[in-house]
């Protein structure tokens, strides 16, 4: 794969944050950002306030190379706290008005008085606000869970609404435009007699080509708590619609800091793109088989933005072992993973085998 010389590191001046929370004005509670209105919503009498209207503000993307030199170090909005998880890592912020959770990731208990203000990471540009409230999210599990015939019938008694954590994750996207050359064995197919019989060969031949993409908003998540394959599966994200940051979208949910600075993010991403130029490249060798194929990529014209996405984590404790599913806080699309009951596998393959005696028997008379 080709290596885009571009070196740029992961430090960042500190954001200069102070407290601010958004108090009810009817009974004085703090308000939540509540995912079905849109709007911050009291959690006690129900009063709604509007997010201002943040039209004006575009949300920029940055020339890969200066990003580091431009980053705004404007406040949060919000008195971030960040903690890690002594189980598995992850570094989870959280605001004041939390002294002890579970980690969104792993279920390990934590308690937040090990915690220190967040005063060196890079703070986010735009966000992706929740649009699926838990209620939706419930019915979509439920769902989900009938998909997987497999599962245990019980599963659905595991699952606790209240174990399920709204987090915005941290993502890098990033857009570039790319020139690939390739080169391949085009195989060709055809056909001779040998012994009475039509044998299929193939002709091999040298085939070269290339071809100009455009990547759009290539999601790379900068989580460390959670698993990849599980994540990529609640993809995409509508990224067209996010919104310029404003704290108000993190009020009452908790937010994770990156793991994986810019340049970490940069070769991620790239591992993605190449994978998708290999299959744009196949599809480019002529003939009925192929060989060999070795692609050549160059990037340019790379962009960058730091953003917050909304996802949903939830955890099954079923009969010992822990089984995690997430969900996307946009679409509502689940990914995860389910116990398998074997009573089910058995039965289903007593039932394949007994197919299979039957047809014997019937085949036979």
């Amino acid at each position: 794969m080709a290596e885009n010389p571009v070196d740029a590191g992961a430090g960042a001046n500190p954001p200069t944050s102070s407290a601010e929370k958004y108090p009810c004005g009817s009974c004085g509670g703090l308000l939540n950002f509540d995912p079905h209105s849109g709007k911050l919503k009291c959690p006690y009498c129900g009063a709604e306030q509007a997010v201002p209207d943040s039209a004006q503000a575009a949300v920029e993307e940055h020339s890969f190379e200066s990003f580091l030199s431009r980053v705004k170090t404007q406040s949060w909005g919000l008195k971030l706290a960040s903690i890690q998880c002594k189980s598995c890592g992850a570094v989870t912020q959280t605001n004041d008005r939390v002294s002890a959770m579970n980690c969104p990731f792993c279920d390990h208990p934590m308690v937040l008085d090990d915690s220190r203000l967040e005063a060196d990471a890079i703070r986010p540009e735009s966000v992706l606000p929740f649009a699926v409230d838990p209620d939706r999210l419930a019915e979509g599990l439920r769902a989900w869970i009938r998909r997987h015939w497999f599962a245990p019938s019980d599963l659905k008694k595991y699952w606790q609404k209240g174990k399920i954590r709204s987090i915005y994750l941290p993502y890098w996207t990033f857009d570039a435009r790319t020139h690939t050359q390739w080169t391949a064995e085009a195989g060709h197919y055809y056909y001779v007699r040998e012994n009475n019989q039509q044998v299929r060969k193939v002709r091999w031949e040298p085939a070269r080509g290339e071809r100009d993409d455009f990547f759009d908003d290539e999601l790379l998540c900068a989580s460390q708590g959670l698993a990849p394959a599980l994540l990529r599966q609640i993809e995409p994200f509508p990224t067209k619609e996010l919104k310029p940051y404003r704290s108000e979208y993190l009020a009452g949910h908790l937010c994770e800091r990156y793991a994986l600075g810019p340049k970490e993010a940069w070769r991620g991403a790239q591992e993605r793109i190449y994978a998708k130029l290999r299959t744009y490249c196949a599809g480019d060798v002529p003939g009925d088989t192929q060989r060999n194929l070795q692609i050549h990529p160059t990037f340019s014209d790379i962009k960058i933005k730091h953003t917050l996405l909304p996802v949903y984590i939830g955890h099954y404790h079923y009969k010992g072992k822990d089984f995690p599913f997430y969900a996307n806080g946009q679409t509502g699309k689940i990914g995860g993973k389910t116990p398998i009951s074997w009573v089910k596998v058995l039965l289903v393959i007593l039932g394949i085998l007994l197919l299979i005696a039957m047809y014997g028997y019937f085949g036979e008379s």
